[in-house]
């Protein structure tokens, strides 16, 4: 059981890297401590004890750690009050759209704009917005399907549901690349 604790300490050594390297200079040797003191504790009370602690605590760290890094770089300047309703909004709206139309050019339109114009917006968080567009069309029309399925007739099925949680991202992204271009060039051009 020793071996175990001596892997799993190298292991959780590890995975504290996955945390920014500011939160590891200023809580790493807490979190060390902290694991130690608590590995010594388990071991006392048993092999189960102690197992189920190890299994817990590389857990908890490695999904810590990767929520704490997402959370600095990923969702700098969501403001999740807005973004969700407005883009479940928008993300339904084109799918009822292209439910009732059976228009797959107005579809593609909206979920090219949509993500597009939330890439050149907010260029770090334009995903979030992007990805909550995709799901609501794919929800929209999955629940169009099962109605048509259900006995009530709607026109010709989609061929492609899924092709919205991929369309929407991929358009946020041009949009981020577009602004990031811009102001690259924005900033070429005044010299500094």
């Amino acid at each position: 059981m020793k071996f175990l604790a001596r892997v799993t300490r190298v292991v959780y050594e590890a995975l504290i890297f996955l945390y920014p390297r500011d939160f590891r200079y200023s809580h790493g040797r807490e979190m060390r401590q902290a694991f130690a003191a608590s590995l010594s504790e388990s071991a006392a009370q048993g092999v189960w004890k102690q197992l189920s602690y190890l299994g817990g605590a590389l857990v908890d760290v490695a999904s810590s750690g990767v929520a704490e890094r997402t959370d600095r770089v990923v969702f700098a300047g969501v403001d999740w009050h807005r973004v969700l309703p407005v883009a479940t909004g928008l993300g339904v709206l084109a799918g009822y759209a292209h439910v009732r139309s059976d228009d797959d050019v107005l579809l593609l339109t909206l979920l090219v704009a949509l993500p597009f114009i939330y890439g050149v917006l907010r260029p770090l968080a334009a995903w979030v917005p992007a990805l909550i567009i995709g799901i609501a069309v794919f929800a929209v029309q999955l629940a169009s399907q099962k109605v048509v399925q259900a006995g009530m007739p709607r026109g010709d099925l989609d061929h492609l549901l899924l092709l919205p949680l991929l369309v929407a991202p991929a358009a946020a992204l041009v949009g981020a690349m577009v602004r990031s271009a811009a102001t690259g060039l924005a900033t070429a051009s005044t010299g500094r």
